[in-house]
């Protein structure tokens, strides 16, 4: 790699998958930039093992606002980036009685991850996206009706985005 390394965009990169996927990316040699919405007062840095320190880079934001700014706040980042990853999401009990819990889950799970994607398209030359899904969300469940059509909904935008 030149002195400029190659990277990807995780979004909701300090818990959980997003975690898991931003530690297999370092492995595998990219840097990474992980994306977070509150840092619940965890010391950032201290997540990821030294040696890959001077590789991770951190972005604070609230997807809601403005979520096209993250793909440019990370562009400005010295490295060159070549990947985005939406993984992060809303995983909340809701039904279609609840119109405001859909509303809110279809941005966050679906209409985000567009915007990103879109926004990441016109900015990076050659690039890939992944939009993390869910394997459950063909499986009528009413206590979380609202999630797994928002991840319906991003599969969908998945395939399209992909012609």
């Amino acid at each position: 790699m030149s002195s400029i390394s190659e990277a990807v965009l995780i979004t909701g990169g300090t818990k959980r998958l997003g975690y898991q996927i931003a530690l297999k990316t370092l492995k595998m040699g990219y840097s990474v930039i992980i994306h977070y919405r509150n840092d619940s007062g965890i010391n950032l840095q201290s997540l990821f093992p030294p040696e890959y320190k001077n590789r991770v880079y951190f972005i604070q934001q609230e997807l809601q606002t403005e979520p096209e700014n993250l793909i440019k706040i990370a562009a400005s980042h010295p490295v060159t980036l070549c990947g985005l990853v939406n993984n992060a999401s809303i995983f909340e009990t809701g039904n279609l009685a609840d119109i405001d819990h859909l509303k809110k889950i279809l941005n966050i799970n679906s209409l985000i991850p567009a915007i990103l994607a879109n926004a990441f398209t016109t900015t990076v030359n050659n690039g890939w996206i992944i939009n993390i899904t869910d394997a459950n969300i063909r499986t009528p469940n009413s206590r979380f009706q609202n999630y797994r059509i928002s991840k319906l909904i991003l599969e969908e935008l998945t395939k399209q985005l992909a012609f």
